[in-house]
């Protein structure tokens, strides 16, 4: 949801909109923005205190940069990083509780500048990359974290998923990303995620997370598409454990609230104890 937990109220704000509390909250952290960069004890402490696991979505990244690239996959590597990703991981440790933790999500695309074949990105520097942080925070004490492992759905053109996963000791969770992109894009849950739920259960046996989902109202019923989707992950889905809806007005209104209908359906969906993964 956007604007949380920065502003807890939002936190309650949504709770009370879709009917009941989230069991897992994400939000976004850039490496670059002084009072984002940091890990927060008090934002997750609002998340923990009305119930929800906190998972920060990570990302090495300057917005405001034309290469947006300061924090390259090599540098990390190279230990040029390893102040700041020490102080993280021994404030994370400090707070104590349990935190997921999505680093450089969607790896397999071009859009970010760690994506492979940005940069020079290669799946063994990502993968390098990755180990090292988590070796770092294991280092601090930061055993509390579960790490999330998040690539786009697949799509034509993108790379195979396998060189780039760091592996079972490095990773607590997978995840996946998708999006109902609306109009002549218009597609089913199911045909969004099949093919690259097939190729993580091949992957690793690790628990599975939707760490991103969401519908356009353009192109046809997103009401409907809602409740199907829910639907579709109970059934053929069953390593899914948890569904993070991306709740934001952006490329498109992805909201919940979208639509007076689609609320309804998504709070149908959501207070059957059947369609919690």
């Amino acid at each position: 949801m956007a604007g949380a937990p920065f502003a807890a109220s939002k936190l309650d704000a949504y709770t009370s909109l879709i009917g009941r509390s989230p069991d897992v909250v994400m939000w976004y952290q850039d490496w670059a923005d002084a009072g984002v960069r940091e890990f927060s004890p008090k934002r997750a402490d609002a998340v923990r205190s009305r119930g929800a696991v906190p998972m920060l979505t990570w990302d090495p990244w300057d917005r405001t940069r034309p290469d947006r690239n300061p924090f390259s996959l090599t540098a990390i590597v190279a230990g040029t990083h390893d102040t700041y990703i020490r102080r993280f991981g021994n404030a994370v440790a400090d707070w104590g509780d349990e935190v997921w933790l999505r680093f450089a999500h969607e790896m397999n695309g071009d859009w970010y500048p760690w994506g492979d074949g940005v940069n020079g990105n290669t799946p063994a520097s990502f993968v390098r990359a990755w180990r090292h942080i988590v070796d770092l925070f294991r280092a601090e004490g930061a055993r509390n974290v579960r790490w999330v492992w998040s690539p786009n759905v697949a799509y034509t053109g993108g790379p195979p998923l396998g060189p780039l996963y760091p592996g079972d000791e490095y990773v607590d969770l997978v995840a996946m990303d998708g999006y109902n992109w609306g109009d002549e894009q218009w597609r089913p849950a199911d045909e969004i995620f099949l093919e690259t739920y097939a190729e993580l259960c091949q992957l690793t046996s690790r628990p599975m997370v939707i760490a991103e989902i969401g519908s356009s109202e353009d192109g046809g019923d997103k009401a409907r598409w809602i409740a199907r989707a829910f639907a579709a992950i109970r059934s053929q889905f069953p390593a899914v454990k948890a569904v993070i809806w991306f709740n934001e007005d952006k490329e498109r209104d992805w909201r919940v609230n979208s639509s007076a209908e689609s609320l309804t359906a998504f709070r149908r969906a959501i207070s059957d104890a059947a369609a919690r993964p």
